[in-house]
C-alpha cells in the first residue's frame, strides 16, 4: 500500500514539473518542457518588441551640440513641438544662432507639417463620406477612426519631442525626423 502511494506522488510530482508555468513555457511532442531559454527562434511577442524598439530607436544627434547650447536653447527647444510656434523660430530667424535649436525647430516644422495634413485629410474625409439626413450628420465610423488614429500619431510625435528634449537628447522623430526642411 505505501508502495502504491509513493508511486502515485512520484507520478504527480513529474506531471507538476511537466507543466507549463507561465506563458513562456510550453510541452513538446516528446512531452519535454521548452522554455524561452531553449525555444528554437523568438516567439511573435519578442518579435513585437524588437520592431517597436527598433522604429523608436532613432539617431541621435545629442553629440553634436555643446552643453553650453543645449543649456541656453533647452526651454526654446522644448516649445518647437508645440505646433505653429516654430514658424515663429523660422521667420524671426532666430534658429539660425544655435544649431541645436535650429534641429529642433525643424523636426517641430515636421510635426506642424503633420498636424496640419491630418487636420486637412480628417476634414476632406467626412466632407466626402458624411451624409446629412435632415438635422443629423450620419459620418461613418471608419472616417472617425482614421481622423482618431492621425491625431493620435501626431500627439505621440509631439510628446516623443518635448521628452526627449526634457531629457537633453536630441533624437529624430519615428518615420518623419529624416526630413529637412531647415536648410
Amino acid at each position: 500500500m505505501d508502495n502504491l502511494n509513493n508511486q502515485n506522488n512520484t507520478n504527480e510530482v513529474q506531471n507538476e514539473q511537466k507543466a507549463p508555468s507561465l506563458m513562456r513555457e510550453t510541452i513538446d511532442q516528446n512531452g519535454n518542457l521548452v522554455t524561452a531559454s531553449n525555444n528554437k527562434g523568438p516567439d511573435l511577442a519578442d518579435k513585437t518588441i524588437n520592431a517597436v524598439e527598433n522604429f523608436m530607436n532613432t539617431e541621435d544627434h545629442s553629440k553634436e551640440y555643446t552643453e553650453e547650447d543645449v543649456k541656453k536653447n533647452k526651454t526654446k527647444a522644448m516649445i518647437c513641438y508645440i505646433p505653429l510656434v516654430p514658424l515663429y523660430f523660422v521667420v524671426t530667424s532666430k534658429f539660425k544662432s544655435s544649431t541645436y535649436l535650429k534641429f529642433h525647430a525643424n523636426q517641430g516644422l515636421v510635426v506642424t507639417l503633420g498636424w496640419i495634413i491630418s487636420f486637412f485629410v480628417s476634414k476632406m474625409l467626412a466632407a466626402l463620406f458624411t451624409k446629412d439626413s435632415m438635422l443629423l450628420d450620419n459620418t461613418p465610423g471608419w472616417v472617425s477612426f482614421t481622423s482618431y488614429i492621425l491625431y493620435c500619431i501626431c500627439f505621440f510625435a509631439t510628446l516623443y519631442g518635448v521628452i526627449n528634449t526634457v531629457n537633453g537628447s536630441s533624437k529624430e522623430l519615428p518615420l518623419i525626423g529624416k526630413l529637412k526642411l531647415l536648410k
